[in-house]
């Protein structure tokens, strides 16, 4: 059975949710953990409109709240998967992915023409960082979802 694709661009919320689950077809966990981090932050540094759309626009969407849950359920599956392979941390949670988007999000909004360079190169650190060998202690992670990103405020660039 052949896929079928349009021209269409996608929505980011869409984006995101096929990013994951794409990744949770990967047999290695780590990998697809990975990906679906160096993707989203990718699309974020490709497209500034990426984050206010995807922050702002898209809840207004009526499938936004079923495709941000499939996602968010997914990347849980993710997170789950690589900490029970030994490759992430134990402590990792929800809340550092959110930090590590809002984090992206000033790179690439401040950064003009090396935005991808420096968002590949901090997600990379970020990624190193979250791997079970490096794991140290932590504070406890803040009480932050996807959803809580909603109320970013928008700089309008």
């Amino acid at each position: 059975m052949s896929r079928i694709t349009s021209n269409r661009p996608r929505s980011p919320g869409s984006a995101c949710a096929s990013t994951v689950d794409d990744a949770l077809e990967d047999p290695d966990p780590w990998r697809a953990f990975r990906t679906v981090i160096e993707t989203l932050c990718a699309m974020q540094a490709a497209d500034r409109g990426f984050t206010a759309a995807f922050l702002t626009a898209f809840p207004e969407a009526l499938d936004y709240e079923d495709k941000r849950a499939r996602a968010e359920r997914g990347f849980a599956e993710l997170t789950r998967r690589a900490k029970a392979a030994g490759r992430l941390r134990p402590d990792f949670d929800l809340a550092d992915l959110v930090l590590l988007l809002l984090a992206n999000n000033g790179i690439v909004t401040e950064s003009s023409g090396a935005a991808a360079a420096a968002s590949r190169r901090f997600v990379a650190y970020q990624l190193q960082a979250f791997q079970s060998d490096r794991a140290g202690p932590l504070p406890p992670p803040p009480p932050l979802g996807l959803d809580s990103l909603y109320a970013l405020p928008s700089t309008g660039r």
